[in-house]
């Protein structure tokens, strides 16, 4: 562990469970939900009305968090139900992104460290299921990647809004599939692989080509 983030003490405005993300309800804190801004982690569980200790996620460091299902070594993690959290659901819907974990999770209540990310609260929202073998990405959504029918050899275009992210997941690895990025700082194009589920790839658009920021699927 590399934590070592310095804890605040506020109140609660309900009972909370340990190692549980919170948000800010009337100056008090209760158990945060998946689309609303987290400030920071329960050091333990406490009562309604108690005083606990919170490591907020604008300090340094690392933090404990509990995990709501199985989420992979260096995977991406977000906000869910009751402060825990998850890897991206494949349901639609807007998430809360948190940070990146460090150590993989394998059940619902693991606690497991998390490094969060500069901007802790971006928002994505679940909009696109790639299922036909040469779909045309679009820039900026949140693309699911489902090769059960087919291998799936996608395309994405340029982006027009410098600093948006672009983020495609795997779901089903049926098929070895690929994404072919048009202009990208490594090559033009370039190609992501993806051939196992839960493989990611997240791009950043800088106004003439993508930027990886992070990957799990490979070049």
């Amino acid at each position: 562990m590399s934590e070592i983030k310095s804890p605040i003490t506020l109140t609660t405005g309900a009972a909370v469970a340990n190692k549980r993300l919170v948000q800010l309800s009337s100056g008090e804190v209760i158990h945060n939900i998946a689309t609303t801004d987290p400030i920071g982690v329960a050091d333990y569980a406490a009562a309604d009305g108690d005083e606990v200790a919170i490591r907020l996620l604008s300090e340094a460091g690392t933090l404990e968090m509990t995990a709501s299902g199985i989420i992979a070594l260096d995977a991406d993690v977000y906000a869910t139900a009751a402060g825990k959290v998850s890897a991206l659901s494949t349901d639609g819907g807007t998430y809360q992104k948190i940070g990146i974990c460090m150590e993989a999770a394998t059940a619902d209540g693991d606690i497991i460290e998390i490094l969060p990310v500069v901007v802790t609260t971006t928002t994505v929202t679940v909009d696109t299921t790639a299922t036909t073998t040469a779909p045309v990405i679009v820039p900026g959504s949140v693309t699911l990647i489902d090769s059960n029918a087919n291998a799936v050899d996608g395309t994405l275009a340029d982006d027009t809004v410098i600093g948006r992210e672009t983020y495609l997941v795997m779901t089903d690895a049926s098929n070895s599939s690929t994404v072919s990025i048009a202009h990208h700082v490594t090559s033009d194009p370039e190609v992501a692989t993806f051939d196992a589920v839960d493989e990611t790839l997240t791009l950043k658009w800088n106004g003439t080509e993508y930027e990886t920021i992070h990957a799990t699927a490979t070049f």
